[in-house]
């Protein structure tokens, strides 16, 4: 096997050994939304949802 083959390999092992969700990033959010502290700024969702629509096109 090339040594490009092995890297690709040791790559895609280390990718299906990580954890799906990373909880260090999930779970200080998830406690807001379960406290009822979590909001989101509706305009910057909306401008954001915008930009991404325009990425798109």
């Amino acid at each position: 096997m090339s040594s490009q083959g092995k890297d690709f390999q040791t790559a895609k092992a280390a990718v299906a050994a990580a954890p799906d969700i990373r909880e260090e990033l999930t779970a200080p959010i998830k406690a807001r939304i379960q406290n009822g502290t979590y909001g989101v700024d509706n305009a910057s969702f909306a401008e954001k949802l915008l930009q991404k629509q325009e990425e798109m096109r």
